[in-house]
């Protein structure tokens, strides 16, 4: 047991730099789709798209993480609840812009701005629950 927490502790730990590069790359292309004022572009879709896979992989990582760790028991409240709330909440902002833009806004234009809205502010979420956890930015 000692040996798949620590397979899931170093997986979860080491994803959230594929996060970051994921979230950078969707926030990019999402600035340039927005600024070019183009018709939304598989660029922003599948950039945003693979930015909400990453994210989703992260928080399935995280929950057999909590399971093994059996973090529900509460000995580290940080860890055990505050944590896994704030991630929950960046991952619930993402999936309700991905379907904003995606069904929701007819004109591209809107579907830019409106997924990169939820990705910043998801974005600052993760930062935010990543800094809480470590003490300091990764």
């Amino acid at each position: 047991m000692d040996r798949l927490y620590t397979i899931l502790y170093k997986s979860h730990q080491h994803w959230r730099y594929m996060i970051f590069l994921f979230a950078a790359i969707a926030i990019i292309a999402l600035l340039v789709g927005f600024f070019s004022k183009k018709k939304w572009r598989p660029l922003g879709r599948v950039s945003s798209l693979l930015f909400v896979i990453m994210v989703d992989m992260q928080v399935l990582i995280g929950l057999a993480l909590w399971f093994v760790g059996e973090r529900w028991k509460g000995v580290d409240p940080e860890r055990s609840w505050e944590h896994p709330t704030i991630m929950l909440l960046a991952v619930g902002l993402l999936h309700v812009g991905s379907v904003k833009a995606k069904k929701g806004e007819k004109e591209d234009i809107l579907r830019y701005k409106t997924m990169l809205t939820f990705a910043f502010i998801a974005t600052v979420v993760i930062l935010f629950g990543v800094y809480k956890i470590t003490k300091g930015l990764p």
